[in-house]
């Protein structure tokens, strides 16, 4: 089963809640939020194309989309 757009989905859900965070001062919860977005999106990218993974690295999921 193809889970990317809900990955897609969490990724734009963290996003929003980073601009949320940026409104109300939390800086150290944007730069989670951000980076966890981040995550979510490549993790998507690399299942809707076909691949899987697991961890948390970005450099690991960029390393893997090549």
């Amino acid at each position: 089963m193809n889970r990317a757009p809900d990955g897609f989905r969490q990724a734009e859900r963290d996003l929003a809640a980073a601009r949320h965070a940026a409104g109300a001062g939390f800086h150290e919860w944007v730069a989670y939020g951000a980076q966890h977005g981040a995550e979510e999106a490549l993790k998507a990218l690399v299942e809707h194309l076909g691949g899987s993974l697991r961890g948390r690295s970005l450099t690991a999921i960029l390393q893997r989309l090549g």
